[in-house]
């Protein structure tokens, strides 16, 4: 398998917007005309106009976009190509090896679109997590002293404890 990653193509089936007709990683690949520009609108919408990967659906699905199964674009692949590197020339095999190739194929997008895309699909869970404890913990007052209380996110735990040290609360 590294052989074949060596000659720049990425062993299994090729993602979405390349060579429908042949899959194989041992044929060339080649960009599929039908598709790409598709792909390459889903790029643009979200990193350089700022658009939700559910606008971007939408757009590219009202478009008349199809996958190669005859199924309108569903938000788990948008999701899945954005993350994908091998849109811009260079593959991981296997993947979180940190072993990267250079593809034989034509990039779709750029690495500096890629990099763009990235940004805007950094996941801003812990920040919300953050928001909402605080929120919570300054409408709350320790029982016993009054005081509001201070949190710590602990491995998907919290821990609220009271912030006056004579407190054992």
């Amino acid at each position: 398998m590294r052989a074949v990653c060596h000659t720049g193509k990425r062993p299994g089936p090729t993602p979405l917007g390349y060579n429908p007709n042949n899959r194989k990683a041992q044929s060339s690949i080649i960009i599929d005309d039908e598709r790409s520009h598709h792909l390459q609108k889903i790029f643009r919408l979200v990193g350089e106009n700022g658009l939700s990967t559910r606008e971007a659906m939408r757009i590219v699905n009202n478009d008349g976009f199809i996958t190669t199964k005859v199924n309108p674009m569903s938000i788990g692949t948008i999701i899945k190509i954005l993350h994908d590197p091998f849109y811009t020339g260079e593959f991981e095999y296997p993947k979180g090896s940190g072993t990267w190739y250079q593809g034989s194929y034509e990039a779709l997008v750029n690495k500096e679109l890629y990099r763009k895309v990235q940004a805007q699909l950094v996941e801003p869970k812990a920040i919300y997590k953050d928001q909402l404890l605080e929120c919570i913990c300054n409408k709350c007052k320790c029982s016993r002293c009054d005081i509001k209380p201070k949190y710590e996110l602990e491995k998907k735990k919290i821990r609220i404890s009271c912030r006056n040290p004579d407190c054992r609360l």
